[in-house]
């Protein structure tokens, strides 16, 4: 590989000149990025040096970690020791520090949002729930929160501005899928719909936050849907001004055409039998309200396969109208 090979050289010339690591640290111009090296391949090369270094010479292990604890703040120091770690030669002195660094992080005092950014945890990813260190960060919210009374912080927020809307969705879809993180994602997903609700967000848009919207004939049997009407049920409490029916609800998200096939399908399932025919009279009951003309009814639905016996039942509870 060129690339190394040019890399191997480079090194193998600052190491015969006698370079030391805070003189390789300038000359890549490193100090640019010194707060954040996530986006910096020039630490790696740096990190290699630092390798080299100690394989030439051991002994110089204290002075370039005391030095590395000196230049660095715990952010980016935790990013360069996780790098350090792939080095055999350095790995337990990395550790070691990477130890000191965390502790002095979880013992600072300083609110959780900012030592959620300190440890690196807004740069994990997907995998951040099944990351020990997350659980001990959130352990240390607690811990802040019972000596703060009067300054509580949430333990669910920074993860969300860390990773947006989205983003969370996956992490707490990658959590679920793990044994030992489903209770902490199921933490994540109620704080979810719990800061969703204190956002005043309609039970129509978090159908769709859901992703119900696209589930079509397995609507009603997704665990989902289970989350959305225990939702919906939340606000209308919470907010009886604005009070949404769960018909409603999904007739927002889904055209009556494309309503008809998802309920018959789920009056299929003996385990959303009961909740699609009560559905289906909360339809035709909708459809009486709003006084729909049975033939118009025939036009629009008469071609689909079970539709006429809701068109009957309608003209049926239509005739019943006083």
């Amino acid at each position: 590989d060129i690339a190394k090979n040019l890399q191997s050289a480079q090194l193998e010339m600052w190491l015969n000149n006698g370079k030391s690591a805070d003189d390789v640290f300038n000359s890549l111009k490193l100090h640019y990025t010194a707060s954040d090296f996530s986006h910096s391949p020039l630490g790696n090369t740096w990190v290699s040096y630092m390798n080299a270094i100690v394989k030439n010479d051991p002994s110089k292990t204290p002075t370039l970690f005391a030095n590395l604890e000196t230049r660095l703040s715990d952010r980016p120091l935790l990013q360069i020791l996780q790098m350090v770690k792939t080095n055999s030669t350095m790995k337990d002195a990395a550790i070691k520090l990477e130890t000191k660094t965390i502790h002095k992080t979880f013992t600072s005092g300083k609110p959780p949002k900012d030592t959620f950014e300190l440890l690196g945890l807004d740069g994990v990813g997907d995998n951040v729930l099944i990351s020990p260190l997350f659980q001990r960060w959130k352990n240390y919210v607690n811990d802040f929160n019972e000596k703060n009374p009067n300054h509580q912080e949430s333990w669910f927020k920074p993860l969300r501005i860390a990773y947006g809307r989205f983003g969370v969705e996956s992490v707490i879809d990658k959590g679920m899928q793990v044994s030992s993180t489903v209770g902490i994602a199921k933490q994540a997903e109620r704080a979810r719909l719990t800061e969703w609700l204190d956002m005043g967000k309609t039970p129509i848009v978090v159908f769709k936050y859901l992703h119900l919207n696209e589930a079509g004939e397995k609507t009603l049997a997704s665990p989902k849907y289970k989350e959305w009407v225990e939702y919906l049920n939340d606000f209308n409490h919470r907010y009886p001004d604005l009070k949404t029916a769960v018909i409603d609800g999904i007739r927002a998200n889904y055209y009556d055409i494309n309503l008809l096939p998802i309920l018959n399908a789920a009056k299929k399932d003996p385990s959303t039998e009961k909740l699609a025919t009560q559905l289906q009279n909360a339809l035709i009951d909708k459809w009486v309200a709003e006084k729909k003309e049975p033939a118009q009814l025939i036009r629009r639905f008469g071609y689909m396969k079970h539709a006429d016996e809701m068109i009957q039942r309608y003209i049926k509870k239509l005739n019943e109208v006083p």
